[in-house]
């Protein structure tokens, strides 16, 4: 009797194995779960012809996955993690820069909580955005492109249009009058010059 006919299930089973331990999975959800590790809410995606960026919620952290297709399956391969939101005026709770082989992108998600803010900025001088805030509704802004923090220039503004806090690394300024960076990007009120 001839054990040939075992041959192509056992390299179908071998190599479903290898790509099931290498994090690869039938959804963009189920394969970023993997990153994650603990059961999490999607409410948002920004889809690209080549993947997605998620924004997950867990029990203990905000979570942005950047999930690649590769044929039929999917596989995470970026992950930026947040704390839980703050409920300050606004929270960042997305946030992924990324260049892959087949494409760029930059996704970052703002939640409002302060009433006087109407309107999130967001963007380069050539590709900015302005979108309306509602209160404790996450807004998402999207880019084909992979941008830096800085590059974001994101402005919370009131309704006639007025700067009211901006995103930026914490400032502390030296005796020469000289910026150093001494911190993560927080929202900061606006403080008008004299």
């Amino acid at each position: 009797m001839s054990w040939r006919w075992l041959r192509i299930p056992t390299a179908l089973v071998l190599v479903g194995s290898g790509l099931y331990s290498f994090g690869y999975r039938w959804s963009p959800l189920a394969a970023a779960s993997v990153m994650v590790g603990r059961p999490a809410h999607q409410w948002g995606a920004v889809r690209y012809p080549w993947g997605q960026v998620l924004l997950l919620q867990t029990a203990t952290d905000t979570r942005t996955e950047l999930v690649q297709r590769h044929g039929l399956l999917w596989r995470d391969t970026a992950d930026s993690i947040g704390g839980l939101p703050k409920h300050g005026p606004l929270d960042t709770v997305g946030w992924m820069s990324a260049t892959v082989a087949r494409g760029q992108t930059t996704v970052v998600a703002v939640t409002v909580w302060d009433p006087a803010i109407a309107f999130v900025a967001a963007g380069p001088p050539s590709n900015r955005r302005t979108r309306p805030a509602t209160v404790g509704k996450p807004l998402i802004f999207a880019w084909n492109r992979s941008l830096y923090p800085y590059q974001l220039n994101l402005l919370a503004l009131s309704k006639t249009g007025k700067p009211l806090y901006h995103y930026a690394m914490q400032e502390h300024r030296t005796t020469s009058g000289a910026i150093i960076s001494t911190g993560l990007f927080h929202w900061y009120r606006v403080t008008p010059h004299a």
